[in-house]
Order: structure tokens, then C-alpha cells, then sequence
């Protein structure tokens, strides 16, 4: 998986991946990032030969988050089976870090975003705050002081603390949708990104068993004795049920997060 990404995703070769296609559409190269009409990709676009691998024009801050969380846990399988390559893996990990920190949390509000391609300006995209910030608070990204910046804006209800916590995009930006699919909604594998984030850093915790109470409290279906079915995502200002019913990675997600699994 390292080496395909890097071949495919890093356009620029600055060592930071972007989502992308092969030979195909913008709508594929969202895709292949899971949150099909998120904001944050609807004024990107595809760079790169026109008959090969193409990337979309921002690096992505969740991609890069996964991508290191992907050497460290190399590293650690490696220490069993491959110990000669276990340094290799972490000393990347330490260097992709010092980019993630460096390049995606530069904004004004203190919330990692996309970056844009070494083209000389390094911008940020300038969007509001959307639920790929969880990966990166997830995988241990930020500092202690850019986690509680972060952790200030889960608690924002202009931003991710609406009525059902974890909306996937800032509430109070025009372009927020309560049920916009990834333009708004709660999802529940996005919600855990988050918990387990804030999970990480001592002083946070308290908040991540108060939110994680919120959400159980507001999601009809996470309510003790409530047996109505988990849904793909959740109306976040209604808990209306969106999308499909009986989704299997919202009670997955909801499992981990009573069992504290990682």
C-alpha cells in the first residue's frame, strides 16, 4: 500500500498523497476518499497526465493522517517479522509528522485542511472545517496545543457541536445541509475518529466521555433498551435517520465505542 500510493497519489513529489483516479473523473476521485460530495472537494481539481494516474489538486489531510498511522503500525508488525525494516517505517513516520503538523494546521481556527500542491503558495483550501480533521486528531496528529484548538471547534455549535455531535462539516457555514449526505450529517465511524482522538491526549478525555454521552443520549438507537435500527448517517440537528437502515459499520462503530476498542 506505501509504495502504490506514493507512485500514484503524490503528484508533485512532495511526500504529501492527494485522493485521485486512474484515467477517470472527478467523481471517482472523490470517491476514492469516501465522502462522495464532501465541500472541501467542490473546487478541486484533477491535475496529472490525462491517461494515467491523476490526483485531485489539494493534498489530503486525512490521507497523509492514515498514511502515517499506516508506517507506524508497519513498524510494529515489522518488529515481529522484519525487525531489520521496523526503522526505516518509523523514521518515515517521524517525517511525514513534521509535514502534517507543519503543512495542514495553518489556518486561523487552528483545524487541519487540505493542502494545496507545491506550486509555490502551499495554501490551505479555504473551506470551513470539515470531519476529515478527525483522522488527523485520530491518528495523533496535532501537538497537545493544536488537539485543544480542535477540541474547542468539536464543542463550537457553529461548528461540530450540534444538537447530535460530529456534524461532518462546520453548522454555521451557508453551505452546511442537515441531511447534505457528507455536506452535514453525523456519521458514526467519523464520530469515533474523533473520541478516539481526543482519547489521546490526558487533559481531553473528559471531554470525549462527555460528547460520547451526548451522542448516545441523542441517537435513538445508541439509547440503553432502545432497539431501533443504526443508520448509515444522522440528520444532526433532528436524529433523523438518513440514508440506510441497519448499517453494519454504524454498529461497529458504536460496539467500539462502548468497548473502547481502537
Amino acid at each position: 500500500m506505501h509504495d502504490w500510493w506514493y507512485a500514484r497519489r503524490d503528484v508533485d513529489g512532495d511526500g504529501l498523497c492527494e485522493f485521485g483516479a486512474n484515467r477517470a473523473g472527478k467523481d471517482q476521485a472523490r470517491g476514492e476518499s469516501g465522502m462522495d460530495n464532501a465541500i472541501r472537494f467542490d473546487n478541486q481539481t484533477l491535475v496529472g497526465p490525462p491517461d494515467g494516474a491523476r490526483s485531485l489538486d489539494h493534498a489530503a489531510v486525512d490521507l497523509n493522517a492514515h498514511l502515517y498511522m499506516d508506517k507506524l503500525r508497519l513498524a510494529a508488525i515489522a518488529d515481529a517479522v522484519a525487525p531489520g525494516d521496523a526503522p526505516a517505517l518509523r523514521t518515515a513516520a517521524a517525517e511525514l509528522l513534521v509535514q502534517l503538523r507543519g503543512g495542514f494546521f495553518g489556518a486561523p481556527d487552528g483545524w487541519p485542511r487540505d493542502r494545496a500542491l507545491a506550486n509555490g503558495s502551499h495554501a490551505l483550501l479555504n473551506v470551513s472545517p470539515g470531519c476529515e480533521g478527525f483522522a488527523a486528531l485520530w491518528a495523533g496528529v496535532p501537538t497537545t496545543e493544536q488537539a485543544v484548538r480542535m477540541a474547542a471547534l468539536l464543542q463550537s455549535p457553529a461548528h461540530f457541536g450540534t444538537p447530535v455531535p460530529f456534524a461532518s462539516f462546520s453548522a454555521s457555514d451557508p453551505l452546511f445541509a442537515a441531511d447534505g449526505y457528507w455536506r452535514g450529517p453525523v456519521w458514526l465511524d467519523q464520530a469515533w475518529f474523533a473520541l478516539q482522538g481526543l482519547r489521546r491526549y490526558d487533559a481531553l478525555v473528559p471531554l470525549a466521555d462527555a460528547l460520547q454521552a451526548h451522542l448516545f443520549a441523542a441517537i435513538p438507537g445508541l439509547s440503553l433498551g432502545n432497539t431501533e435500527p443504526l443508520c448509515e448517517y444522522y440528520n444532526p440537528l433532528t436524529a433523523a435517520c438518513d440514508g440506510a437502515s441497519g448499517f453494519g459499520w454504524s454498529a461497529a462503530h458504536a460496539l467500539l465505542m462502548v468497548t473502547g476498542g481502537r
